[in-house]
């Protein structure tokens, strides 16, 4: 490697973080995502797990995110359309009940 370019990274948990970095390499450029994890002396360390792809690949990559992202959208929506449906039917279900006793007395 020959440079390397931090462009931002975030926190998986408290002993790792994500970084995400161009990397120059034989004159060519990189993007690396790799996961990173503070060692014994609180210093933090590379792991050996991590991705690095050619810039040209750096659309499809974007592609791949967004509909990640997308179907995380498309199932929390479907999610929380099925949750309404539950408590409309559970109030369905309550005023039945209360129109069923309502009759008995």
């Amino acid at each position: 490697m020959e440079k390397q370019e931090l462009i931002t990274s975030f926190s998986k948990n408290s002993l790792e973080e994500v970084r995400l970095s161009f990397q120059t390499y034989k004159g060519r450029r990189y993007l690396s995502l790799w996961l990173w994890f503070k060692d014994d002396d609180d210093s933090w360390q590379p792991s050996k797990k991590g991705l690095i792809l050619p810039l040209d690949l750096l659309s499809d990559l974007k592609k791949a995110v967004d509909a990640a992202l997308a179907k995380i959208e498309f199932e929390e929506s479907r999610d929380s359309v099925q949750a309404e449906k539950e408590k409309l039917r559970d109030a369905e279900n309550f005023f039945k009940k209360a129109e069923e006793e309502g009759k008995k007395t």
